[in-house]
């Protein structure tokens, strides 16, 4: 991985981490004296970043963290949902299969992010099982527009307050906990149950950003 490559993974991590004050301008001068390296790969990272919707450029006073609002994320999650709901379509009628090996693994690693308050580990991890279940499409520009889309909303979940990213509040029914009981029925091919649950957990899925403006 070159600099350039390296300064853009660094700062969309740190991003990601909540690393950087939302509320306050940032300019190419300060992150490259923070990351002590030159001006010129903090400058392609910062173009990179703006693609990836996590930043936005304001004239003469730098770069400032983009948080997407709740309809925002309303939106993006109703299309993610709208792919997976037609990746698994399939599968409810007893045809094709997906990647239940990994889509397990990755519950039981949102489980544990959960618990140990890693809310980026935690939502990479939800938006990884959505691009999992979405595998049976077969379509590389779908995975591609659905992992920018996760990316995007993700600052809503590190930003929504200051303290959030450190406290994921207990609740009767979390979204990983209704994401792997709707994989365990899709498993053994409880069909019922299986679309009974994924239709549940877009009715949470959607209550949750409404009454939060995250999905975490």
């Amino acid at each position: 991985m070159n600099t350039e490559q390296n300064t853009y993974q660094i700062l969309r991590q740190m991003i990601l981490n909540g690393d950087l004050k939302r509320d306050q301008y940032h300019s190419e001068v300060t992150l490259s004296q923070q990351l002590n390296i030159s001006r010129t790969p903090v400058r392609y990272a910062l173009k990179q970043l703006e693609q990836d919707c996590l930043i936005t450029y304001h004239r003469n006073k730098g770069i400032r963290i983009r948080q997407a609002t709740p309809s925002e994320v309303k939106d993006a999650t109703q299309m993610l949902l709208l792919f997976v709901s037609n990746a698994i379509e399939p599968l409810l009628l007893g045809k094709g299969t997906v990647n239940f090996s990994l889509l397990n693994q990755l519950c039981t690693l949102g489980y544990q992010y959960r618990d140990a308050n890693d809310i980026v580990a935690y939502a990479e991890t939800i938006h990884e099982i959505y691009i999992t279940l979405m595998e049976p499409l077969n379509n590389q520009t779908i995975l591609n527009v659905s992992r920018r889309v996760s990316l995007q909303t993700m600052t809503s979940a590190v930003y929504i307050n200051p303290t959030y990213r450190n406290t994921i509040h207990p609740k009767p029914q979390t979204t990983i906990q209704q994401l792997a009981e709707f994989i365990a029925a899709l498993k053994t091919k409880d069909t019922k149950r299986a679309r009974k649950l994924f239709d549940a957990y877009q009715a949470y899925a959607f209550a949750q950003i409404e009454e939060t403006g995250s999905l975490i």
